[in-house]
């Protein structure tokens, strides 16, 4: 084994490199690809942060691709009377308006699939709701995996382009005990039908109106971090109140 990954068709190796079983990925990404088939290589380093953990990256791999899956059908429903605008004056607003108005529908749904359909982001937010009187505030934060240094949002979508790994760290900060800290580093992983980042799309066309939110709930690095900081924060608090 040689504990690889992939990014889109590319098939990366950690250990020496075996060029006939790296042309035999590639194909086999390469077709899936074309077929729309969700085909996607973790190695076993991916698991190393939940080994201790109720869920697994699989679990979110899997929970992205039902949601994508369902957002396709939802994508066909364009409904702007959700957010608060006429669908019978709809075509009345400028192009920008319209425009500004089909990305936050976008997101919105994008968020709803993702919450259906993704065991993590499931779990993130029962812990969230359960220990919501312990918590001042929490972050989630992105890395670059060489320097350390926490990347700004609006550069995040240069870097995931070329980058092998995406770092995230959720930071809670409590009331009354010591922060939660926990930090996650995943291959950066990227298909047709998942990626370990990703942005909202209209964050390349309307920065003013970027959706830190929707960036997080919909981005599998960040979700996993969250996972284990609240899951931190339970067995914490239930030391505490043992």
């Amino acid at each position: 084994m040689q504990n690889g990954f992939n990014i889109k068709n590319n098939y990366y190796a950690r250990y020496p490199k075996d060029e006939q079983r790296k042309f035999r990925f590639e194909v086999k990404l390469n077709i899936a690809n074309e077929e729309k088939f969700p085909f996607i290589i973790v190695g076993f380093e991916e698991f190393n942060d939940t080994v201790n953990s109720s869920l697994m990256i699989v679990d979110g791999i899997i929970g992205i691709i039902t949601a994508n899956q369902k957002l396709m059908k939802l994508k066909e429903d364009f409904n702007p009377d959700i957010l608060g605008y006429s669908s019978e004056y709809f075509n009345d607003y400028d192009y920008e308006t319209q425009a500004f108005i089909r990305y936050e529908w976008l997101n919105l749904i994008r968020l709803q699939s993702s919450f259906d359909n993704n065991p993590i982001l499931k779990r993130c937010n029962e812990l969230y709701l359960k220990y919501s009187k312990y918590i001042d505030s929490y972050s989630v934060i992105y890395i670059d995996h060489n320097d350390k240094k926490e990347i700004c949002l609006e550069w995040m979508f240069d870097y995931v382009e070329n980058a092998k790994y995406i770092d995230a760290k959720c930071v809670i900060k409590l009331l009354n005990f010591k922060d939660i800290c926990k930090t996650v580093s995943l291959a950066n992983i990227k298909t047709s039908s998942c990626r370990v980042y990703c942005l909202p799309d209209k964050f390349r066309y309307f920065h003013d109106y970027c959706d830190e939110t929707a960036a997080r709930d919909c981005c599998l690095v960040s979700n996993i971090a969250r996972l284990l900081a609240f899951e931190e924060l339970e067995k914490y608090i239930s030391a505490a109140d043992a």
